[in-house]
């Protein structure tokens, strides 16, 4: 087993590479992937296998896993023997927080940007784009039309952009615990 430590300062981390083996997935993990979400998953580590080490797994003492079980089992499936692994020196409390908050998604993604400044038929392959946006992004827009400006196709994707947003419709809710009332879009 070769050892890469990383500083051990606040982060309580060490990091190695070990045989797959040796890692085990967490029953308590509560996330599940399912087949388009795997296959997603499989082909971007086949992709781009870096990002494995960019973002390894994070087990506990024992080699359990508190982030990165979807990885493991697509790693098992793609028949890896070594794998870089970050393992944790924290208590029990702070094992199940991580495992919690590295599942948890905290940001929103900015569909008009994406539409505007990334390669739809690219964002399909990384990503599940929500049908109700009305976002296709298998169908990359080709134009055989020289008089249509870029600028043109920029303002068009605005103006779409604008609509989706107008079309959102909010409900009402009102805390039972507090009583607070907010909005929420459907």
């Amino acid at each position: 087993m070769a050892t890469n430590k990383a500083p051990q300062g606040e982060n309580n981390v060490e990091w190695r590479t070990v045989n797959i083996k040796d890692v085990k997935p967490n029953p308590k993990n509560p996330r599940v992937i399912r087949d388009k979400q795997y296959e997603k998953l499989k082909k971007s580590l086949q992709d781009d296998p870096q990002m494995l080490w960019a973002r390894p797994i994070i087990v506990d003492k024992e080699f359990v896993v508190l982030g990165g079980n979807m990885r493991l089992r697509v790693l098992q499936d793609l028949k890896y023997k070594m794998i870089p692994i970050g393992i944790s020196d924290w208590d029990e409390k702070q094992n199940d927080s991580f495992t919690i908050k590295d599942n948890n998604s905290y940001g929103e993604w900015d569909w008009e940007a994406l539409a505007n400044q990334w390669d739809t038929k690219a964002l399909s392959e990384w990503m599940d784009i929500p049908e109700e946006w009305g976002f296709e992004p298998e169908l990359s827009p080709t134009f055989s039309d020289e008089s249509i400006t870029q600028e043109e196709i920029e303002s068009k994707a605005r103006e779409l952009a604008e609509q989706m947003v107008k079309e959102i419709t909010y409900k009402e809710i009102m805390c039972p615990a507090c009583g607070h009332e907010f909005e929420i879009g459907e």
